[in-house]
């Protein structure tokens, strides 16, 4: 036999490999499918509630909300020194205690949905974990043979 024939022919050990990488890849592709599969379903299952709340949480982590904060607040003021310089009643004098109540009030809310998105992403994360975990048991397994 030639060397040219040689090459053309594989081995039994090549074709073992080869099929090995075909099941790996093969399992790959099916653990891949299992886990979009089920982060579409964790995304139908969460309630209304759930959906509000990371909508929420999702855009209070954005630039705009911050200038969205300081534009309300910037106006509150504003509207207050307009008010007194009319000769008007204001409705939050200085020091601005219903300011500061708002203020509060929406920091405790936003900690908490901030603290709720979190936890049902540190479940997620979880999960994702252990599919980890048999995904590499698997493949392990698979090397094995």
């Amino acid at each position: 036999m030639n060397s040219k024939q040689r090459r053309g022919k594989k081995t039994k050990q090549q074709t073992d490999v080869e099929q090995k990488q075909l099941g790996l890849t093969d399992l790959v592709g099916q653990n891949l499918e299992a886990i979009v599969a089920y982060q579409l379903r964790t995304e139908q299952d969460l309630d209304h509630h759930q959906h509000v709340i990371e909508a929420i949480t999702k855009n209070v982590g954005r630039p705009r909300f911050l200038y969205l904060v300081l534009l309300i607040v910037v106006l509150w003021i504003g509207v207050q020194g307009l008010l007194a310089s009319f000769g008007r009643a204001s409705f939050d004098p200085a020091p601005f205690s219903w300011l500061q109540g708002l203020i509060s009030l929406s920091g405790l809310l936003v900690a908490t949905m901030v603290l709720i998105t979190q936890n049902r992403q540190a479940k997620q994360t979880e999960h994702r974990r252990h599919l980890d975990l048999q995904v590499s048991l698997l493949v392990e397994q698979r090397s094995r043979k």
